[in-house]
């Protein structure tokens, strides 16, 4: 089977490798990358088969079989050539059309190829590219301009998602999905699987969301869906998933964007049974946030056996990571016998969870091995380094003596004091008044007038006599030769006498 696609309106999901069915929406078209030869060919497998006709590049299709609002294709290859269109027109009661690829035992799964406004995958729908038997599963590339939204578990026990994955029967490697939107959300069980459950390699899942990623459970318990032999994954679950149930490693997770969320069991998992785990990798802008029992892990051998745990690493230098200490949401890269993972997180500050020799039932940071050797932690807080910014204190304490002149203990023999007894206009007690004049007392002055005044009283003091002012009335000459001004002839007889004018 060659490569194909599904792209509508709204809701879309599309066929896979091997024969399983899956649903899109009415009013479909379908589109695919470059491939040289351009073919849809019905099965021929239904009772009303399917009836392709060409026009230019457009693929119109009729047919098929109808049962109550569904209506049903089947083809034997499905290939679009690039800028090509597949249609598939039906009446306008028809509510969903099930499609399905059928191949032969062995092949490549194809690529699906989405490029819209906003992409909404619920009620059991799929974007498959699995592979059930040999080869490698295809590749799914989402570009949407607003959101991308898989949602919950349909009637039929399906759970919703995007699937490139290796079936238990199948002996080849997952491939990759990328999403690249501004918001994805996961939510009441969907999930995202690049992972293998037969004989290979996981793949890789790449998202980019400008806005945010959300990934949550449900809040009620439900049953658990088995995926695989041996893998089973709770209906209240949902998460990015690149597992190996085989001796394959893991696969890789990279998001980016300004805000993850896992909330109510959200997972990032790169688990494997008995080979190497994978690696996460989270670049992020403003906050991850941890709650309700959610997980990021990288464990190798969840079956208790061999693989080394795979590398964590979330870089947010200017966001947070927090969680809720008692809710159990955990960041682990632990194995068995083989060796721990790496974690290593930047972050500006990191709440509610750290980092502990091994699991507990708190939120936990940790690459523990059971039989194995330890794997390493490093956590960096850019703004908070303890080792830049500290200052070496001399071993001595202050003299305070020596900063106090003696001079100043004026009153009894004690040492000097500084006393602070009011503050602006603020009164010295609370339920003293308010007084608008504060001034600063030695209370050591007061403490010695009260002892004083108990003693004796204190005297009185008089006031002084004022000075009078005389005016001059002559003036005389001193024994310097100097003239002295003076009030009356008696002051100067007393200071100097005058000589006569009979000597001149």
């Amino acid at each position: 089977m060659s490569g194909m696609g599904v792209i509508s309106r709204q809701l879309l999901a599309v066929g896979s490798a091997s024969a399983p069915w899956a649903i899109a929406l009415s009013y479909a078209c379908v589109f695919s990358a470059n491939y040289a030869t351009a073919q849809i060919t019905p099965d021929r497998t239904l009772p009303n088969n399917s009836n392709v006709t060409i026009n230019g590049s457009t693929f119109n299709i009729t047919g098929g079989t109808q049962a109550g609002r569904n209506l049903f294709h089947s083809f034997q290859e499905f290939s679009v050539p690039t800028g090509g269109t597949a249609s598939f027109n039906n009446g306008l009661n028809i509510q969903n059309i099930i499609s399905r690829v059928t191949i032969a035992e062995s092949g490549e799964g194809g690529n699906i190829d989405i490029k819209t406004r906003s992409l909404t995958v619920g009620n059991g729908a799929r974007l498959a590219t699995d592979t059930d038997g040999r080869g490698n599963a295809g590749s799914i590339n989402i570009d949407a301009t607003d959101f991308v939204i898989f949602d919950g578990i349909g009637s039929n026990q399906r759970i919703s998602g995007a699937y490139s994955l290796v079936s238990p029967n199948g002996i080849g490697n997952a491939n990759d999905i990328s999403i690249s939107t501004k918001n994805l959300s996961l939510r009441d069980g969907a999930i995202l699987t690049a992972g293998t459950l037969g004989q290979g390699n996981a793949g890789t899942i790449n998202i980019n969301a400008t806005d945010s990623v959300t990934i949550s459970g449900t809040a009620s318990p439900r049953s658990s869906t088995l995926i695989g032999a041996s893998t089973v994954i709770p209906r209240d679950i949902s998460g990015v998933f690149v597992q190996s149930e085989s001796k394959g490693k893991a696969g890789d997770i990279i998001v980016t964007s300004p805000q993850i969320n896992l909330d109510n069991q959200g997972r990032l998992i790169a688990e494997s049974q008995s080979g190497s785990g994978g690696n996460i990798n989270l670049l992020v802008g403003d906050l991850m946030l941890l709650r309700g029992g959610s997980k990021i892990s990288t464990t190798a051998g969840t079956a208790q056996q061999g693989g080394d745990g795979g590398n964590i690493t979330i870089n947010s230098p200017s966001g947070f990571i927090v969680a809720i200490p008692q809710e159990n949401s955990d960041i682990t890269a632990n194995a068995f016998t083989g060796s721990g993972g790496r974690v290593n997180i930047t972050a500006s500050g990191i709440y509610g969870i750290e980092s502990r020799p091994g699991p507990t039932e708190l939120s936990d940071i940790t690459a523990s091995s059971k039989l194995g050797v330890q794997g390493t932690i490093a956590i960096k807080t850019p703004n908070v380094d303890q080792n830049r910014g500290l200052l070496q204190l001399p071993a001595g304490l202050v003299n305070t003596p020596r900063l106090v002149s003696s001079k100043c203990a004026a009153f009894d023999n004690k040492d000097s004091e500084f006393i602070v007894t009011g503050r602006g206009g603020l009164p010295l007690g609370p339920d003293d008044l308010l007084s608008d004049d504060v001034v600063w007392t030695d209370t050591r002055l007061s403490a010695t007038t009260a002892q004083n005044q108990s003693r004796t009283p204190a005297a009185k003091p008089s006031k002084p006599k004022a000075v009078e002012i005389v005016p001059a009335t002559g003036w005389v000459f001193n024994g310097k030769g100097e003239v002295t001004l003076i009030s009356s002839a008696s002051v100067a007889n007393s200071l100097v006498s005058v000589p006569s004018c009979a000597k001149f």
